[in-house]
């Protein structure tokens, strides 16, 4: 990654404007949250709230109701410390995605099974040889949904506006859910989705069986970038 440091959160409001059905957050949870999160985030929540994008697509959440889904997934891992993470914001089809006080930015793909952290060299800028701060790196992280192409159908359409057309915009902790579930050979159709709790369902895919841990390689033949290969099983050495 080769860029200056900015701040990020102005210019994901600058982007992508305010978020939506937002929530102000009081100082009790700025204060629970101060030895685990940067103050960049924190001063997000207290300034813009947390709230949503994209017409729900994404959302920057309340941590307290998925700590449990991270230790439930985590446990016993021996390179992800459960202590060390806290869900900040997840998508419409619940994606989660992690803040770790030393490896930064997770995502946890429940559809897919997946966990990908960056590797180390992405926290550290090509200009100066130094790690970016937390404070860059979190809102970069949480601003990744600009770039994201939308999650679609066996045919390649766009879910998310045919959810919204059959079952309502999403509220807070909330998630469009499939029924049967893809793991249980669920057919991955807006007709198969449910509007359902965010932590229950994310709980329950994430009982369904041990997530992959995945890494992106060196650059290579074909993949200038590198690409993203699995690594382990979740709480295997």
């Amino acid at each position: 990654m080769n860029m200056p440091e900015h701040d990020t959160f102005a210019q994901l409001i600058e982007e992508a404007g305010e978020p939506e059905q937002a929530i102000k957050v009081g100082y009790e949870d700025i204060e629970r949250y101060g030895a685990r999160l940067p103050n960049a985030l924190l001063r997000f929540w207290q300034e813009h709230g947390r709230g949503s994008y994209n017409n729900g697509s994404y959302w920057i959440c309340d941590p307290a109701p998925y700590q449990g889904i991270i230790e439930a997934i985590f446990k016993d891992d021996p390179d992800f410390e459960p202590t060390q993470m806290t869900v900040v914001g997840y998508d419409a089809f619940a994606q989660i995605w992690i803040w770790h006080r030393q490896r930064y930015g997770i995502t946890v793909d429940l559809l897919l099974g997946t966990v990908y952290n960056p590797p180390d060299r992405s926290r550290i800028s090509s200009e100066t040889g130094k790690q970016f701060s937390a404070d860059f790196s979190v809102g970069n992280f949480l601003s990744n949904f600009l770039y994201f192409d939308p999650t679609t159908d066996e045919d390649g359409e766009p879910l998310l506006p045919q959810a919204r057309a059959r079952l309502g915009p999403l509220g807070h902790n909330e998630v469009y859910g499939f029924f049967p579930a893809l793991q249980l050979g669920g057919a991955r159709r807006a007709e198969n989705l449910r509007r359902v709790s965010a932590p229950e369902h994310m709980l329950f895919l994430a009982s369904l069986e041990p997530l992959t841990v995945t890494r992106l390689t060196d650059p290579e033949p074909g993949y200038p970038f590198g690409r993203i290969v699995p690594v382990r099983r979740v709480g295997s050495p």
